[in-house]
């Protein structure tokens, strides 16, 4: 038994290199004894080998590791376009023809979702890493579905296949074959029984359907296809932080072919790292046709905000038995602002100003300034407002640090010594308020 010199790794009969540390072994000959050999066989003392570069066996290794890498992909199985439209069937939400919209998010259409991932064949995938992942999905989708059943329980309510879904649930606390079905059985039926808080179990419900789409997503890196195309159209117009309910994507179909049970992954990459991705099918996507979809901003009962704060970038992934394509929309700093400031131009703004005074019985004074509210957005993402008056080309302001939401129909009354020689005596020709917000450079201004 040999052992290298470097690190102690014992050395396979014949090798030449330390399977650990990569050093070269130096085959030395045993010792030969001056007195004659006694007869038998005669083993020749056994030459000494030239010593090798470990640097050179690492760069053999590396290569070897490299060509690997390269042949690998071809090697593997991977799923199918074909594999991921029958997935998508299942798991995505339908796109709609028209800019009428829901987000599909109601308690039945939760429901309903949930029960077709959970009851689907969990061997739709050959690849094993998407096998995995939809199997991890499967059982997101049956935590969420214990959870509305909870909620229908408190409801006194029974949507479709209630029955068969409560006792295959109530199975798998009963289940001992099974370990990991009578573990999350008893974590998320049990457990629910004994709990009576239904906006506590909406929580839980949001969570566990965002732990499903996030798996969901990691499918679309599943498919191999040797030619990926560009060809959709894609149009975002953000909430801008809530101040619309929602986000709405209109894609289109530039392809220049019909797609068939197309699968489509939309991600949605926010300027501070954060992504959203849904998954979306159609039964047959004309070429040239517009698709519709809605994400809302805001969380609801059974949907945690399906957007972001600030989009910096919108990729569709589109997976059909017809062809395979990707398409990017990248928001630059001035194609947000200029979409903002077509937000803004719908707002209805009215000021008021107001004029100095001193109440009656306190004597407190009361300094000049300006008053408003707006309506047709729900909120404004608003960093700062500043108030501006003008008389015989003196000027005057006063500025207020914002940093928070400005919600629609609420007044704003903003009154500063700065503006006091604006007072009782002496208005000003020109009024301003001037709003900057948070995440563009462009301000609402308003003059009267």
């Amino acid at each position: 038994m040999a052992f290298c010199d470097k690190c102690c790794q014992e050395i396979r009969p014949g090798a030449l290199y330390c399977s650990k540390c990569g050093n070269a072994i130096v085959a030395v000959a045993p010792q030969v004894s001056p007195v004659p050999p006694t007869p038998g066989i005669y083993i020749p003392p056994v030459a000494h080998q030239r010593r090798r570069s470990p640097l050179r066996f690492l760069l053999w290794v590396g290569a070897a590791v490299a060509v690997a890498i390269v042949l690998a992909p071809q090697c593997l199985p991977a799923s199918t376009p074909a594999d991921m439209s029958y997935a998508a069937s299942i798991a995505g939400r339908n796109l709609y023809t028209t800019e009428n919209t829901s987000p599909q998010t109601s308690f039945d259409d939760q429901w309903q979702r949930m029960v077709r991932i959970s009851k689907a064949d969990p061997s739709i995938f050959t690849d094993p890493y998407a096998a995995s992942i939809w199997s991890e999905a499967q059982m997101d989708a049956n935590r969420a579905l214990a959870i509305l059943a909870r909620i229908a329980q408190i409801d006194n309510r029974k949507p479709s296949d209630w029955d068969v879904i409560v006792s295959g649930l109530k199975a798998a606390t009963e289940e001992p074959q099974n370990k990991e079905r009578q573990e999350w059985g008893q974590d998320f039926w049990v457990r629910l029984f004994m709990e009576a808080g239904k906006s506590d179990l909406q929580g839980q419900f949001r969570t566990a359907e965002t732990a499903l789409d996030t798996k969901l997503a990691e499918l679309s890196r599943t498919v191999r296809s040797p030619a990926i195309g560009s060809g959709i159209g894609i149009t975002h117009l953000p909430s801008w932080q809530g101040a619309h309910n929602s986000d709405l994507l209109i894609l289109r179909n530039d392809t220049g072919r019909n797609l068939s049970l197309p699968a489509i992954f939309v991600t949605i990459e926010g300027a501070d790292g954060s992504r959203v991705t849904h998954l979306h099918h159609a039964s047959m996507w004309t070429n040239g046709q517009q698709c519709y979809f809605r994400y809302p901003f805001y969380d609801s009962d059974y949907a945690s905000g399906q957007t972001v704060r600030h989009p910096a970038r919108v990729e569709v992934s589109v997976f059909s038995s017809d062809g395979s394509y990707q398409d990017v929309k990248v928001w630059t700093d001035d194609a947000y602002a200029n979409t903002i400031q077509t937000y803004i131009r719908d707002l209805k703004i009215s000021p008021v100003f107001l004029g100095e005074y001193v109440e009656s019985g306190t004597n407190a004074t009361y300094y000049p300034g300006a008053k408003f509210s707006f309506s047709g957005l729900n909120r404004l993402p608003v960093k700062s407002i500043t108030v501006r008056f003008t008389r015989r080309g003196q000027t005057a302001e006063a500025r207020w640090d914002w940093n928070k939401y400005l919600p629609e129909n609420e007044d704003v009354v903003l009154r500063a010594q700065s503006l006091a020689r604006f007072g009782k005596y002496g208005p000003p020709e020109q009024k301003q308020i001037i709003i900057e917000f948070t995440d563009t450079s462009v301000p609402a201004v308003i003059t009267w």
